[in-house]
């Protein structure tokens, strides 16, 4: 979403649907807010303005509004500006605000300015990262940042978990791994090989440099429960080249929430097949994909099937990560 290619295949061609997205995806839930705003405050920053980077359909924006003056959603798709202004625009949104706040908007890929320096309180960057050039992403947004305002980073894999069953699990991982192989060819987008490596990572692979972020940043991973080193795992190292760890244990928090049910949700059996269909790659799926993970899909379907379930439905979780860092 951060990237102009982006803007006219992916995540910003106008044949893509937000409304499915919405459905299928999870909403950023209470408990990560709470991370969120608990470390802004105890850092001691305003509540004046914020930006939203990668703001895709505005999903995060809506939080933001309920506590900033003025909030400014950037992205480098019209089509997604225009699922946000429909999202915040609302007689019923507006009227849901404590208070009223400037909603602006300006089509920009997040390695451009959008705001002059030092204007921001909060900067936001979820689910969007891995898909920019990461450091002059990153650049950008300690340029708007105020001297002790927040940078909050989320990012969740789309491979989530199905709890309880193994067995359907690894044919969902597997699947995944189909797909990657499928979208990851010689004559790939770059912005996708990368943003697929990116995300593997989780968001270790964000260098939080030392001369512009606080000490003590802090970087929380959440229902990450594979045995894998990759956080969310969803190519082979052979396929796809894995974005470099940037980690610094030394001088950063290191957290790990092994379970947070307020991730949860629970799905029809269907659902899995819609979910996949929500993420897109700037070079289509070969036209026998389909055919081809068949297979898969019954194995998946017949797992789920003799699987535990809670009135007909499955339960699974998001892997996610957060970073939060403090502008020197």
């Amino acid at each position: 979403m951060s990237n102009n290619d982006q803007e006219t295949r992916g995540f910003g061609d106008t044949s893509f649907s937000w409304k499915a997205y919405d459905q299928y995806r999870p909403p950023y839930p209470p408990s990560v807010w709470s991370l969120i705003f608990s470390y802004h405050q105890s850092h001691g920053a305003q509540l004046t303005a914020a930006l939203d980077v990668g703001c895709g359909s505005g999903a995060a924006s809506t939080t933001l509004a309920k506590h900033f003056s003025a909030v400014k959603l950037v992205d480098p798709s019209e089509h997604n500006l225009e699922a946000a202004k429909a999202r915040l625009g609302s007689e019923a949104f507006k009227s849901s605000l404590p208070r009223p706040c400037e909603i602006t908007y300006s089509v920009l890929p997040a390695e451009e300015s959008a705001v002059p320096p030092a204007s921001q309180d909060m900067v936001t960057i979820f689910e969007t990262i891995h898909w920019t050039d990461a450091p002059k992403a990153m650049d950008q947004a300690a340029r708007a940042l105020k001297p002790g305002g927040t940078l909050a980073l989320v990012h969740y894999g789309p491979r989530c978990r199905i709890l309880d069953n193994p067995h359907a699990e690894h044919i969902w991982n597997d699947f995944w791994l189909a797909w990657t192989k499928a979208t990851c060819q010689p004559d790939t987008d770059e912005t996708h090989i990368r943003g697929i490596g990116a995300s593997n990572t989780g968001l270790k692979h964000v260098l939080l440099d030392a001369g512009v972020w606080e000490h003590g940043a802090r970087r929380i991973r959440i229902n990450c429960g594979f045995k894998e080193e990759a956080a969310m795992p969803m190519a082979d190292a052979d396929d796809v080249p894995m974005a470099e760890n940037h980690v610094q244990a030394e001088r950063e928090s290191l957290k790990e929430i092994e379970r947070e049910t307020d991730w949860d949700m629970l799905v029809e059996p269907e659902w899995f097949k819609n979910l996949s269909q929500t993420c897109q790659s700037s070079t289509p799926l070969p036209h026998d994909f389909d055919e081809k993970t068949a297979g898969l899909w019954r194995d998946l379907n017949k797992a789920l099937d003799n699987g535990p379930k809670e009135n007909g439905k499955v339960r699974i979780t998001w892997p996610v990560d957060v970073v939060l860092a403090t502008r020197i």
